[in-house]
């Protein structure tokens, strides 16, 4: 009362203090971190104590994950941090892992909890649903030229939502005679659309995010990934139980939840979007014309889009005409002929970006098609009324004629007269997945460790030989030889589950390394995802080479599983067929070796591979920025080996600003600046070379 502070003063700095709080919510909400700078991210950091205690050490992991949390919400707003954990740790991580666990017993359990269908069907069924996952580049294109109200990425996750919970409620509680075959594929495409889409959208935000900053994006991404490997290992763990005890039906139930609970905040806008000035209209149709026609004036840009909607019409197509005919003969004719167009479309279109690249995406399409793969071994150990009940057990013993043949006969002869099928149940179907995500974290380890710096040849050609050691394991099993020695089957098949991820493991992440580095940066994203949809599709096209091996086999199907050891021997074998591939389709070279991934790509102007690779790479910076966050994605266990290793040592990275993205040791000749203030080393070379490289290395040092 004493203050000469009037009543109007005080309104008015009410009413100032009013608008910096929205201002500061809205930054939030937006996701904003400008105003963290770098040393106060730092900051946030966990670090011991200089005199840490016994207690200190036994919490430094959650203390560390605590800050860290804090870390990355005060940078991105709790809002966004949120939304990026349901739908990567929700959505994906539980989702997926209910709904692929599920879709196992829906299609093969019988009637009337289950479909009963053979592995032919099986496959066909299987290979429609996944049609989604190989559409990522085209939901990416979508979001980008057609905004809705004015916003490219909520609208959809909202529209995958819905689609989800529609999808998963029908897949729950639909019955009687619609529940048939056409129906569960459609409701099982849908489902893969509510979890596809939703990845592509928050994968696109968060490239804007770390874009903006790649220091504070490395923990978003490492938040990303750590969620959902956190959330599929509860899942795993759970979903047996809950399968076992409730139903298979029960397991969808659930899954509905993880596509409902991304309606809200999508509503809510907790994505973070800016709205356009048009946000009042739905969709401008001739600002949408106007945005395609700019889009495609690029050739290259048109070669991506032509590729990306061609590979679209082409996997519907062979899906629908899979579920829409039972003939093997028409499937398999149907595949083969789609395989050819993918493959000359493929090397056609991406030839005008990348002469490299384009036969390196045909490697990675074929590798997968001409690899049969067939869900018959989880017929074959699975607990059925045919082979753990005492009826079925005794039906399993009868005694069979003696094999005549000789040598032929005891290779390729049926045992199963003399040993009991496995009969895992649903609780330990489940935790041999928990056992497949372990390791294929481990492999995901291995490969930054160790086999990073391997020539892309090399490692591709040795993982492809083990695998053929890796599936002849099956052919041990299936003869029983395990029991004979003493291994039983459960104790078996941990050890397969374990090798298995882990080599797969080995053999992807080249992939994703030389693709990332392969794409052009002004479409690097749409191309990389594009990519990745022809890996899905290679995959899903060895399902139906698959169908094929299985129809010329007569059927390998319970409850006698005939020919089941040919089978076998056979999908062991083809696994050798992609090294036949790699001398004329797989460039020379290792991930250490930049030169020559862009000594492929077209220049118009005459100038070396190596001189246009710096020439692109200078006129294409932020691009370039934004290719290497797309691959981000894919590199999140090395950001969590580096968040774990700080929180050991009990301090941060004294390299900071510039120098934190650089090697200790890198493949090109810096600029003195560099190593005076990084103090990286530089390899010996030519004048030329050096001056080349010192080009591309003060490229990578603005960057």
């Amino acid at each position: 009362t004493s203050s000469p502070f009037s009543r109007s003063d005080f309104g008015a700095s009410c009413r100032s203090c009013v608008v910096a709080l929205r201002k500061r919510m809205e930054s939030q909400r937006q996701g904003s971190h400008s105003s963290l700078t770098n040393a106060e991210y730092d900051a946030l950091v966990y670090t011991l104590p200089e005199k840490p205690s016994l207690l200190d050490f036994v919490l430094l992991y959650p203390r560390a994950v605590g800050h860290f949390f804090r870390r990355v919400t005060i940078a991105f707003g709790w809002r966004y941090c949120a939304f990026v954990v349901l739908v990567y740790g929700l959505n994906q991580g539980v989702g997926e892992s209910f709904s692929f666990f599920a879709t196992q017993y829906l299609l093969t359990d019988p009637r009337p909890s289950g479909l009963d269908l053979s592995p032919e069907r099986f496959a066909a069924v299987e290979g429609f649903a996944n049609v989604p996952w190989q559409m990522k580049a085209i939901y990416g294109m979508l979001s980008d030229l057609i905004p809705i109200y004015g916003l490219h990425r909520s609208p959809y996750i909202a529209i995958a939502s819905v689609v989800g919970t529609g999808s998963f409620f029908l897949l729950s509680f639909a019955s009687g005679p619609a529940f048939v075959t056409p129906f569960v594929a459609v409701l099982l495409l849908l489902a893969n659309f509510s979890m596809a889409s939703p990845d592509v959208m928050i994968d696109a935000s968060m490239a804007e995010r770390t874009a903006a900053n790649p220091r504070h994006g490395t923990d978003l991404q490492a938040l990303a990934w750590g969620m959902m490997s956190c959330f599929s290992l509860v899942a795993s763990i759970a979903k047996g139980y809950i399968l076992d005890s409730l139903g298979t039906r029960a397991v969808f139930g659930l899954s509905i939840v993880t596509s409902l609970l991304l309606f809200p905040p999508a509503i809510w806008q907790w994505l973070g979007e800016t709205q356009s000035q048009d946000a009042h209209q739905c969709c401008d149709i001739k600002a949408i014309a106007r945005r395609v026609k700019d889009t495609c004036q690029a050739t290259d840009v048109a070669a991506v889009i032509k590729l990306s909607l061609g590979v679209c019409l082409l996997s519907f197509a062979l899906g629908g005409i899979s579920i829409g005919t039972s003939s093997s003969l028409v499937i398999t004719v149907t595949a083969a002929t789609v395989c050819m167009l993918v493959v000359y479309l493929t090397y056609t279109l991406e030839r005008s970006v990348s002469y490299t690249l384009a036969k390196a995406s045909v490697y990675i399409f074929l590798s997968g098609a001409i690899q049969p793969s067939t869900p018959v071994m989880f017929y074959w150990y699975k607990e059925t009324d045919e082979s753990c009940t005492p009826a079925g057990i005794d039906e399993w013993y009868t005694p069979l004629e003696e094999l005549q043949g000789g040598f032929w006969e005891a290779v390729t002869g049926d045992v199963h007269n003399a040993y009991p099928r496995p009969c895992f149940d649903a609780k330990f179907v489940g935790w041999m997945s928990v056992v497949g995500y372990a390791s294929f974290a481990l492999g995901t380890g291995l490969y930054n460790r160790y086999f990073s710096s391997w020539p892309y040849r090399k490692i591709w050609t040795g993982t492809q030989i083990i695998f053929v050691f890796l599936n002849l394991l099956d052919y041990v099993w299936i003869s029983r030889w395990n029991l004979k020695v003493g291994i039983p089957d459960k104790a078996f098949v941990m050890g397969e589950e374990v090798l298995s991820p882990l080599f797969a493991r080995l053999s992807i992440m080249p992939m994703f390394v030389l693709t990332a580095r392969l794409c052009p940066p002004q479409i690097a994203a749409t191309l990389f995802a594009l990519t990745m949809g022809l890996s899905n599709f290679g995959a899903k096209m060895g399902g139906y080479a698959g169908i094929a091996l299985l129809s010329a086999l007569g059927g390998v199907d319970s409850p006698g599983f005939h020919n089941l050891r040919v089978l076998v021997i056979i999908r062991s074998l083809t696994r050798a067929l992609p090294i036949l591939l790699i001398p004329f389709l797989v460039p020379d070279g290792s991930p250490s070796d930049p030169e020559h991934l862009d000594a492929g790509c077209h220049s118009s102007d005459g100038d070396t591979g190596e001189e246009a690779a710096v020439d692109r790479a200078t006129k294409g910076l932020d691009n370039r920025i934004t290719t290497h966050v797309s691959i981000s994605k894919h590199a999140h266990s090395a950001a969590v080996e580096e968040l774990d290793h700080d929180a050991k040592r009990g301090t941060t990275s004294e390299r900071r600003g510039d120098c934190l993205a650089i090697p200790e040791t890198m493949p090109v000749a810096p600029p003195p600046e560099l190593v005076a203030s990084c103090g990286v080393a530089a390899p010996a070379g030519t004048t030329k070379q050096r001056q080349h490289q010192q080009n591309a290395a003060a490229v990578v040092l603005r960057a």
